[in-house]
């Protein structure tokens, strides 16, 4: 029903630890099973998860404030940086209108002659990334035509819903979320940033004219 919303058995749950080990194991004690100790060893032991990664650059203070929710009430996965696309908005708006939404929001700082050089590389980076997601998003919609799916449109049905958000879902997580069934739709390419499907209006931060930030 679903175009790669699959594993290699039906109803069967996929484990992706990439994000971090723990939650990953308390998953499948609550399931009252055991992971396997091959694979706790690689996520443990040699591959680096996302969580390492942010701890291992925490300060004491941050970790103190984190510890405390000084900074944010938000979960840890909001709070502290994460790129979390909202993949609904395939599905509720169709591609060409997020195209439109992002055509917009390029365009929505004009270049003034009195930028100072941070704020040039601020411009041209925001440009340029806005450019990126333009693209992703056309090579969602190609992605969509390979299985006969008119991505341009929003959804019609429960059935189209479910599949216009996996299939947002699905590019810019491969290959960490890449079907397991041999018969699962794998795609052929790939979207050249996650963020494109995020919210229609996102204004770039505030120009930042100090020696240092902190961010959280």
């Amino acid at each position: 029903m679903i175009v790669g919303l699959q594993t290699d058995v039906p109803c069967k749950r996929a484990m992706m630890p990439n994000g971090g080990w723990r939650m990953v194991e308390q998953a499948i004690k609550e399931a009252g099973k055991e992971p396997d100790p091959e694979i706790k060893k690689i996520f443990t032991k040699y591959r680096k998860t996302h969580n390492d990664g942010v701890f291992g650059v925490y300060t004491k203070n941050i970790k103190i404030a984190r510890h405390n929710k000084i900074l944010t009430g938000l979960p840890d996965a909001y709070g502290r940086g994460r790129i979390i696309g909202d993949y609904r908005r395939v599905a509720l708006y169709g591609v060409n209108k997020l195209i439109a939404f992002k055509k917009r929001d390029k365009d929505s700082i004009p270049y003034r002659n009195d930028f100072t050089e941070p704020e040039i590389e601020h411009w041209i980076r925001f440009r340029e990334e806005h450019d990126e997601q333009i693209k992703a998003l056309k090579q969602l919609i190609n992605l969509g035509n390979e299985y006969g799916l008119d991505l341009t449109r929003p959804a019609q049905t429960a059935q189209e819903a479910v599949q216009w958000t996996y299939m947002g879902y699905l590019p810019p997580s491969s290959p960490r979320t890449a079907p397991q069934c041999p018969s699962a739709v794998t795609p052929r390419s790939s979207m050249s940033s996650s963020n494109a499907t995020s919210r229609p209006a996102r204004l770039p931060r505030p120009m930042l004219r100090s020696s240092s930030t902190t961010s959280s």
